[in-house]
């Protein structure tokens, strides 16, 4: 197994916040035909606030991870 570049690591990370948009879109669909005040409403939005974090952790670290370094090559 090879190592992978910081570059390719951050493809992962977007990947990975690709599926979390997905599952966000899914729970937010299946939120709109609850009753809002419910004990499901509730309890998925306590599952979409963490989905919500969990994505825009990946999304900041893909950036960090693909823009690493410098158009000379050094740490950014």
């Amino acid at each position: 197994m090879r190592t992978k570049t910081l570059y390719e690591l951050g493809e992962e990370y977007t990947l990975q916040a690709d599926i979390l948009r997905s599952q966000i879109a899914a729970l937010r669909k299946r939120l709109g035909s609850i009753s809002p005040l419910s004990k499901e409403a509730y309890r998925l939005k306590s599952k979409l606030s963490v989905l919500y974090r969990q994505r825009s952790e990946a999304v900041q670290i893909a950036y960090t991870l693909r823009n690493y370094y410098g158009k000379e090559g050094a740490a950014a």
